[in-house]
């Protein structure tokens, strides 16, 4: 379906980066996700294309668009490698914060290695932390750990949310037994504040705004997990034969590929309405809405597959994994929707 606010920039930006996922990506997932292997050199070249840099201002050599043409470009990475859409997105969240929080010092470091894939950025998924260590330290995941150039996570400061970037290095301590999102380059790391350089943090006058903006992006890959995962249901279901005739004519198989076309581009409409507006709690619904569809689509995908929907060899099985570590990284959908039920009653 087409969204009636996309502008022709936007319409082309999704053309180029459908094409670059289809001739760059499409190939090499399967194998890459099945080892667990970040696609580094593909990161490189979506750089060639702007995909690295689309929110950091022109003056620091990115794209300078809008939020709405990330979520799309995630949208149509993630219909191919949601690992992948994901890593873009956390790399473009990391320039845009030092971009809108960062000193001067800092924008002129690091923003235009950023936008051209000189350098990889990762950030810590604050929404999932591991339990206390021994030493009362909890350890973050950073997505793209092992491959980043530099990272970023939050702390809490004299009651203000602080932002640290930091400059990759052996304490980060890969994470081979994720159950999804296996070629993001997923990684722990604990923080030590006595190796914390003052230079390197700064303030999130709005941690709110921060973690709603992490979100929408988030869904805009659960977007593309549900459509791809509909377009291949729908297709498989054309191609597999029961009883002499396509399963597609079964009336249970229409009702799951009617649910799952109605919920993947209800998803898709409300993303992107929700990017284009700076409404906390626009943001926080369209962002557990997309993922929660998201599950159910992939879902229903692997059920209209049969038993090939949990075999590697087919997609679903990728998009399913996926889907559902997505949401985690979210943070609990239950709780989101309790501040989402506070900020409807404030």
């Amino acid at each position: 379906m087409d969204w009636m606010g996309l502008k022709e920039e936007h319409k082309l930006l999704r053309q180029d980066i459908k094409r670059f996922a289809e001739t760059e990506l499409a190939p090499q997932v399967s194998e890459t996700d099945k080892k667990g292997e970040p696609l580094i050199a593909s990161m490189k070249k979506l750089a060639e294309i702007g995909g690295l840099g689309i929110l950091i201002s022109e003056e620091f050599g990115g794209a300078g668009m809008d939020l709405l043409s990330l979520v799309i470009t995630l949208e149509e990475l993630a219909k191919v490698s949601p690992s992948f859409a994901l890593s873009v997105a956390i790399h473009n969240l990391v320039g845009d914060t030092i971009l809108s929080y960062g000193s001067t010092e800092l924008k002129k470091e690091f923003l235009s290695s950023l936008s051209t894939g000189k350098i990889i950025g990762g950030m810590a998924v604050d929404t999932m932390l591991h339990p206390v260590a021994s030493d009362g330290k909890r350890e973050r995941l950073i997505v793209n750990g092992t491959f980043s150039d530099i990272f970023g996570f939050s702390m809490e400061k004299e009651e203000k949310k602080q932002f640290v970037v930091l400059k990759s290095d052996k304490r980060l301590k890969e994470e081979k037994e994720m159950m999804g999102m296996k070629s993001s380059g997923i990684c722990s790391f604990k923080p030590n504040e006595k190796e914390i350089i003052e230079r390197n943090t700064f303030t999130i006058d709005s941690p709110d705004n921060f973690f709603a903006k992490m979100r929408v992006l988030f869904a805009g890959v659960a977007c593309g997990i549900s459509l791809a995962s509909f377009g291949h249901a729908r297709s498989y279901s054309k191609e597999r034969y029961q009883f002499g005739r396509p399963i597609a004519e079964f009336g249970m198989v229409r009702i799951m590929l009617a649910e799952m076309a109605s919920k993947a581009n209800a998803s898709e409409m409300l993303v992107y309405q929700a990017s284009q507006e700076s409404d906390i709690l626009d943001r926080e619904i369209a962002s557990i809405f997309a993922e929660e569809n998201s599950l159910y689509v992939t879902d229903k995908g692997v059920q209209i597959y049969g038993g090939y929907g949990y075999i590697k060899d087919y997609p679903l099985e990728m998009f399913f994994r996926d889907a559902k570590v997505l949401e985690i990284f979210s943070g609990s959908v239950d709780y989101r929707k309790v501040l989402v039920g506070e900020l409807l009653t404030s």
